[in-house]
């Protein structure tokens, strides 16, 4: 991406007093230009497709669709935008429901700054994963319990009636 070009991005937003803090940031951030914001989950769809920005901002929880509805829909239309979570929640559902749907990345309103929040946008932008250790750490620990659960259940001992009942289909 051309250094002098701002990052384009969409706010996906239903709380205003939010909404607002985040645009002002951004206000002071020459590198990020605020495409656009959206309040619900159907115009954030609509937006998203039409103005094509690097990066969106989506809120989970919306009035009438879910954050990850919204990710799922732009991902399966091949928008190239990069879906990074902006969320209050921080449970493993909500998590893994959006790193599935789409997202690249995952970030907890009240355990990021505003700083913060601009530089996860910059990682994604540059092909990273932005999320907090915490929740790096629980995606990783995810991926080590599937060969577990991929794991074969173990083949117990045959009893004595089992290898007579095998002993006498071998001499059939």
């Amino acid at each position: 991406m051309d250094a002098k070009k701002p990052v384009r991005i969409v706010i996906v937003e239903d709380d205003p007093r939010f909404l607002e803090s985040v645009r002002l940031l951004f206000v002071d951030t020459p590198s990020i230009e605020v495409a656009g914001s959206y309040t619900t989950g159907k115009d954030a769809i609509k937006g998203i497709i039409e103005k094509r920005p690097d990066v969106a901002l989506i809120d989970l929880g919306l009035p009438d669709i879910s954050g990850v509805e919204i990710i799922k829909e732009i991902s399966e239309k091949g928008c190239n935008t990069e879906l990074l979570v902006l969320t209050v929640y921080n449970d493993d559902e909500h998590l893994f429901s959006a790193l599935k749907a789409g997202a690249i990345g995952y970030i907890v309103k009240n355990e990021a700054s505003l700083s913060e929040i601009v530089s996860a946008i910059d990682e994604a932008v540059k092909g990273g994963a932005p999320m907090s250790m915490d929740m790096a750490r629980r995606v990783l620990n995810e991926f080590r319990e599937i060969p577990k659960k991929l794991k074969k259940p173990e083949i117990k001992a045959l009893t004595e009636r089992d290898r007579g009942a095998r002993i006498s289909l071998k001499r059939l």
